[in-house]
Order: C-alpha cells, then structure tokens, then sequence
C-alpha cells in the first residue's frame, strides 16, 4: 500500500487526525517570512501547517497524495477566502516549477526509503529562493507499533543543511503531528524521538 493511500483511508475514517497547530518550527519560520511570502507544504495532510500560515497572508501551495484531505483543504480555503492551493500529488518525486520563500515537509520523510527522502530534501532546498527557509520534521527512531521505511540517525537530518544556516535544529521525545489531545488521554502512548530543523538558504 503506497503512503497516499494508506493516509487517504485514515482520512476517511478519521477528520483532523494530527489536530490543528501547527509545528513551532513553522510558527518561527513565519515570523521571518516577508509579507506575502510564497509557501510550499509537502504532505500538508488536512493542512494545519499550510492553514496556519496562509491565515497570516502568506501564497501557500498544499501538496497531498490523499485527495480526502486535499479536497477538505480546498473547501476550508474557500471559505475562508485564503491564499492557498491544494493538489493532490506525489510528493515523493514532487518536481517543483518555481521557487518558494519557504518549503515544509512535517512528518513526511521518513515514510520513504532513506536516498528518496534525501533527494526530496535536496529538491526542497534547490526550490528554496535566497534567504528563504525550509522547515522539516522527521521521526529520529522507530515507533514500536507502526515501523517506517526510514529513521532519521543522529545528526543524520543536520547534516543534509550543513551548508545552509540552521536556525533551530533539535531531536525530543514527543509528537510534532498535534497528538497532545490524544496523547492527553491515553499518557501511556509511545513517544518516538523527532529530529526537527529550520534552515535559511544563504
């Protein structure tokens, strides 16, 4: 089963999944973008990082492979009048055709083998306009019920912008998919530690 459609039948049978705030590293990458900024959001899911940031004006691009959660995406940015496209697409192999203030990938990469997730990233910062920022979240070790292709070692996802600045980079126990509410009622959950990064093309 590819990624897109395992997530598309979890979006059928579940709404708002990872829950509606945003990564913090997303947060503090919008507090840098210029107005009206050019955004990219790679596996925006149900879009609670690429809501956040077009309700703050900035042109968001939502890529999904699940047309369940793009189509939600679309009809919210309708009605509330956002700057925000969302297409159903393969992220993995995502050719970009323009540039971007800043590109996210949350809780994407390591749903794929390890040399994809590096060459995505690689597409990610060559998409990346000077001075603009990527965002990326990645688990650093296997959830016990739920293994993936690929974990991110330590240091393993520093190393992919050691020629970028980087502004923030830090591996946690904890949950950057907006699970507090769940994890709130069942405390006993496993808690994988996750490698996040924000980095500034120089």
């Amino acid at each position: 089963m590819s990624i897109g459609q395992f997530f598309e039948n979890r979006y059928r049978q579940q709404k708002n999944i990872f829950g509606e705030k945003p990564l913090d590293l997303v947060e503090k990458a919008a507090e840098l973008l210029p107005p009206k900024a050019t955004v990219a959001d790679l596996g925006a899911g149900e879009g609670r990082n690429s809501l956040f940031l077009a309700r703050q004006g900035f042109s968001v691009l939502a890529l999904d492979a699940a047309p369940t959660a793009v189509e939600r995406l679309r009809e919210i940015a309708a009605k509330e009048k956002l700057p925000l496209r969302a297409k159903v697409a393969d992220v993995s192999q995502y050719q970009f055709k323009q540039e971007f203030d800043l590109v996210i990938a949350v809780g994407l990469l390591h749903f794929l083998p390890q040399e994809t997730g590096h060459q995505l990233v690689a597409r990610m910062k060559a998409a990346t306009k000077k001075g603009g920022f990527n965002v990326v979240a990645a688990l650093a070790e296997q959830h016990p019920f739920n293994p993936k292709p690929h974990v991110y070692a330590q240091g393993e996802l520093k190393k992919l912008y050691t020629d970028w600045k980087i502004l923030a980079y830090e591996e946690v126990l904890g949950h950057f998919h907006g699970m507090a509410a769940r994890l709130g009622q069942q405390p006993n959950l496993p808690r994988p530690r996750v490698a996040k990064i924000l980095a500034q093309r120089p």
